[in-house]
């Protein structure tokens, strides 16, 4: 089974991939493992990012989280399951001032900068409206998708898409019956 995780920063894509890695015995992959040579500090090309990409998208079984970009299409058009946290942005930001103090005392590098912090913030705060450049780059992407896309801003949203995928995976592990 193959999962896309989608939403704004702070909205809980990597905890929920962790979540459903260890409930479906799924590998996880981080669109910013792909995107950073070294952790929110030196970028990838996009032919590197799309190089590296490919080979995970061909897999049977997958979970990747991250935002959408245009070098992620391939992954999106392969996903059984396009799960989108719709996590409301003031909650967004609270987690990722969280993580920012977090990562400012403790001894991981790169840590953000105020101005990132801000920046990050602001971010956030913009990738909902709908004539900014997020939005309509996420529209654009999400044309390419195929599988079963679900809004998540819901703890009962979330019980529907784990009921959804165990229905996806029951249907590809079960025995076909033969047409003789």
């Amino acid at each position: 089974m193959r999962i896309y995780i989608i939403g704004n920063a702070g909205s809980g894509k990597t905890t929920l991939a962790h979540m459903l890695s260890k409930e479906f015995d799924l590998p996880v992959y981080s669109k910013d493992d792909i995107l950073y040579a070294r952790k929110f500090d030196i970028t990838r090309s996009k032919e590197e990012r799309i190089a590296m990409l490919r080979p995970i998208a061909r897999n049977p079984d997958w979970i990747i989280e991250g935002g959408s970009a245009f070098w992620t299409i391939s992954a999106i058009q392969r996903a059984d399951i396009i799960i989108e946290l719709k996590t409301h942005r003031v909650v967004c930001i609270s987690r990722a001032l969280r993580r920012s103090v977090r990562r400012a005392f403790s001894r991981d590098r790169p840590r953000e900068s105020i101005r990132g912090v801000f920046e990050l913030c602001k971010y956030i705060w913009d990738a909902e409206h709908p004539r900014k450049e997020h939005a309509q780059r996420y529209r654009k992407v999400m044309q390419h998708a195929k599988g079963q896309h679900i809004q998540v801003k819901t703890p009962e949203d979330l019980a529907l898409a784990k009921a959804t995928m165990h229905l996806i995976r029951a249907s590809k592990v079960a025995p076909r019956k033969s047409s003789r």
